[in-house]
Order: C-alpha cells, then sequence, then structure tokens
C-alpha cells in the first residue's frame, strides 16, 4: 500500500488567541552525557535506537549514567556521606568517620602503639557497610543502590490521534510565538500503510514511510506517522514549519539533534517532494502501547522550508 497525502492550504488573518504552551525539555541523559564531556554514540538494539556515553574505554547507557546506575569517573558518584569513586563503571561510597577500628601493633626497631588506625580489614567495624583498611584508616565502603525505573504512561492513541496532538502543538507554539500577521497554512500528514490504527498493532512488514522519510540522510526504522505544518507570510518570506514523527520503539534516534540542531529532512513519495532545512527537536515523550512496547514521539520545528516539488 501507498502512503496518503493530505495538503491543503487555509489562508487569512490570524487572529491572536490564548493558548496554553506544550513545554518540554531536551533529552536529559544525552544533555547530562554531552556536558560531562563524553562521547554519545547512538547505536541500535532490539528495541529500537540506544545511546551509550563512553569514555577512556569504559561506556554506559546514557539513562544508566544519569540515574546514577552507572559511572565513568569518580566526579559521576554522588555520596552525601563520605567519598565516592567509581570503581568498574559502579559507585562506592567510602565513609571515614562512620566507623573506626582500633588497632595495637608493636615495630621491630621498638614498642610502637597505633590508636585509631589500621593495617588490614580485619581490625575494622562498620555498623553499616563493608568494612576496609586503606592507608591505615578504617572505611566503611557502602555501594549505592539502583532507583526504581519509572515507567512511561500508557497510551491507546492511535497514529492518526498522535499526528493530530502534534498538529495542535504546532499551531499552539506557532501562534503564541507569532500572535499577529497573515499566513497561508499547508498540512501534511502520513500514516505508514494508510491504516490509522495504534502504532503496535499496525502490520509489520510495511516501509514505505521508512524509504520516504529521511533524517539527515538517514533511514528510520518503526517509524510509523509523520505530520507537519509550514505556516507562510502572505506578505512574503520563507515559511516556518513544525510538526510530529512518531515511533513504534524506545528509540533515541533523532536525541543527538537536541544539542547541535543541524538536522535536514527530506520527504521523497513519488511524485512528491519537500525537504525541510535547519530543524531542531524540541520535545520527546515516551508511552506504552498496549503489548507493553515503547511510543516515542518527537516534537520538532524547522526555520525554513524548501519548495514542494511535483
Amino acid at each position: 500500500m501507498g502512503l496518503f497525502l493530505i495538503g491543503f492550504l487555509i489562508a487569512g488573518c490570524v487572529q491572536q488567541t490564548k493558548s496554553s504552551n506544550v513545554t518540554g525539555m531536551p533529552n536529559p541523559a544525552s544533555v547530562n552525557c554531552v556536558n560531562k564531556g563524553y562521547y554519545l554514540e547512538i547505536r541500535e538494539g532490539a528495541d529500537g535506537e540506544y545511546g551509550v556515553c563512553k569514555y577512556a574505554g569504559w561506556e554506559c547507557e546514557e539513562w544508566a549514567l544519569y540515574r546514577g546506575e552507572c559511572c565513568l569517573q569518580d566526579s559521576d558518584c554522588a555520596c552525601p556521606n563520605g567519598t565516592g569513586r567509581c570503581e568498574n563503571t559502579k559507585c562506592i561510597c567510602s565513609i571515614t568517620e562512620e566507623e573506626k577500628g582500633n588497632a595495637t601493633t608493636t615495630k621491630e626497631n621498638g614498642s610502637v602503639e597505633c590508636q585509631d588506625c589500621c593495617f588490614k580489614d580485619s581490625d575494622c567495624a562498620c555498623t553499616n557497610g563493608t568494612a576496609r583498611c586503606k592507608e591505615n584508616r578504617c572505611i566503611c565502603e557502602i555501594s549505592i543502590p539502583n532507583p526504581v525505573e519509572t515507567l512511561p504512561p500508557k497510551s491507546n492513541k492511535t497514529v492518526g490521534e498522535f499526528l493530530d496532538y502534534g498538529l495542535n502543538w504546532a499551531n499552539s507554539e506557532f501562534y503564541a510565538a507569532h500572535p499577529s500577521g497573515e499566513y497561508s497554512i499547508e498540512t501534511y500528514r502520513w500514516i505508514i500503510g494508510n491504516v490509522d490504527m495504534k502504532p503496535n498493532e499496525i502490520p509489520i512488514g510495511n516501509t514505505d514511510l521508512e524509504r520516504a522519510i529521511l533524517f539527515n540522510d538517514e533511514r528510520a526504522r518503526n517509524i510509523r506517522g509523520f505530520a507537519f505544518r509550514i505556516y507562510t507570510p502572505k506578505d512574503g518570506g520563507r515559511g516556518e514549519g513544525k510538526g510530529i514523527v512518531v515511533f513504534n520503539a524506545q528509540t533515541t534516534l533523532l536525541d543527538r539533534y537536541y544539542i547541535n540542531n543541524q538536522l535536514d529532512l527530506n520527504i521523497a513519495f513519488y511524485p512528491f517532494n519537500k525537504n525541510l532545512f535547519d530543524c531542531k527537536i524540541l520535545e520527546r515523550e515516551y508511552y506504552l502501547a498496549g503489548d507493553g512496547s515503547y511510543i516515542t514521539i518527537y516534537l520538532f520545528e524547522c526555520e525554513d522550508s524548501g519548495s514542494f516539488v511535483t
């Protein structure tokens, strides 16, 4: 089955309206990785793309690093009491003041009494954690427990309903930034296989949309829907595009474009061809489908749009 394209033009005066802006933050895990100076590598797994932070031969999954489940340097470890250090990508808190062992020893060259120091682990005792003797001082090592992962909300929306959500977001954002003026509006939307179903229920095997939409010349697997609007000033000038892309996967494919904002889109579905330039991702949202699979949506904007060719 082919793609279904809807294009329509709405022209008229734009009146200032009050709208509630949809707010969101860039993917905090990717931003955290880059801000720490680590290399962010995007990989593809069974459930889609995911980010990996790499440093000095070690690596952490980006969300594990963000949640403190994995570390690459001592500075990644937060210990409320004591000193944190990173060993084999795991954080360990060393508490030096909580418990100290007492030991007395005699050196060969004379009798020397050593108070509040140690020479081996068994000289130390800890109420909490594991007793260690390091540099003649007792410390209590406490491993930081892994926090419980919070799952995203469940959703029963179809792909078309997600696209409607994204187009409504586009209007809200655009009119909030442009409260006056006259604009021509073009709307385009595609659903893979031309079947408006829940993202996880669309039959597997149709790749028409994966072939038609290129993100910086890269194909995107597991894409289920794509829609955008072009707002063009009636008095002349380049149009501004805003839109949404829907995946049935826990993907981080587009997360890198929170940071360098150099995303170009090419929509090539014969006989139509459309280019969107200088795009950036504004928000990403995760949902759980009925079968437990992830749904990822990205909301984006583009500074200009190229001509629409038929």
